[in-house]
């Protein structure tokens, strides 16, 4: 990867809340995928895991503040449903997205990119 100009203490938290995630909606463990790589003046980040899924309808609330998946399962997990809002809050500072694949019962891939071209304003103003 190539150097990248970005907030450090954001990208950390990006990361961390991604992991989180994907092992909070694992339950019964499974495999959690960690991959990176550049693509057209982006560095792209994704994480995967083999855990509970979200369905198509939610792929898009998932990251907007204080909203949860309502179903069994999703209930028992804990958290407040500001992890991804703030991924993706962190991501478009940076010149990036963030978003989400999944099918229910068979885990999901959030994925984010970041603009390698141009370092971000001041995103630790922002949040």
């Amino acid at each position: 990867m190539p150097p990248l100009a970005a907030d450090n203490d954001k990208l950390t938290q990006v990361i961390v809340n991604l992991l989180d995630n994907a092992i909070k909606y694992s339950p019964d463990g499974g495999e959690i995928v960690v991959s990176a790589h550049t693509d057209e003046g982006v560095a792209h980040l994704l994480v995967r895991d083999q855990g509970l899924g979200i369905p198509p309808d939610a792929l898009e609330t998932i990251f907007e503040r204080y909203i949860r998946i309502d179903s069994a399962q999703h209930r028992t997990i804990r958290g407040t449903g500001l992890g991804l809002p703030i991924v993706r809050q962190i991501a478009e500072l940076h010149g990036g997205r963030a978003w989400a694949e999944s099918l229910p019962g068979q885990g999901a891939t959030v994925h984010v990119t970041l603009s390698l071209a141009n370092p971000p304003a001041t995103p630790q103003d922002a949040l």
